[in-house]
């Protein structure tokens, strides 16, 4: 399990390649990432090509190709070409919906507040959530691993 905790005023963009970096080092190879177009950012397109990885997110309307970030280029490409629906269906894209109904049911059940005073102490409560949402989803319907803050 990954995850990283910040407040409000830190993008989860900004924490993406600490992220990447705590999974690499537990000898997991990211091989694909999926995400919304927050993420569309310089930073996060180069740790993608860093990693070798395959970048499925939303490119911004106005984004341009720039010729230093191939994956970005190649996506604004396709997405110009194909629309962003056929481009969405072909990519897979709709896979991060369930991303986001796995925190909104981290929320559901545990409420969005935590209730520790600590810095250490949020990330400990946060981290026995999310081992608890997953010890429930082994008995249904899988595992989740937590990316973000």
């Amino acid at each position: 399990m990954e995850f990283c905790l910040t407040d409000e005023r830190v993008h989860e963009s900004k924490v993406f390649k600490v992220m990447m970096e705590g999974m690499e080092r537990r000898g997991e190879k990211v091989r694909e990432v999926i995400m919304d177009g927050g993420y569309d950012r310089g930073e996060v397109w180069r740790e993608i090509e860093r990693m070798g990885a395959k970048g499925v997110i939303k490119v911004r309307r106005d984004g341009k190709e720039g010729g230093v970030l191939k994956g970005r280029d190649e996506t604004i490409r396709e997405m110009r070409k194909k629309g962003f629906c056929e481009w969405a269906k072909e990519k897979g894209y709709g896979r991060r919906n369930r991303v986001e109904a796995t925190f909104s049911r981290l929320k559901r059940i545990f409420g969005d507040r935590v209730r520790a005073r600590s810095w250490e102490g949020r990330k400990s409560e946060i981290g026995v959530r999310i081992w608890i949402l997953n010890r429930m989803m082994e008995m249904g319907d899988g595992m989740i691993c937590m990316v973000g803050s």
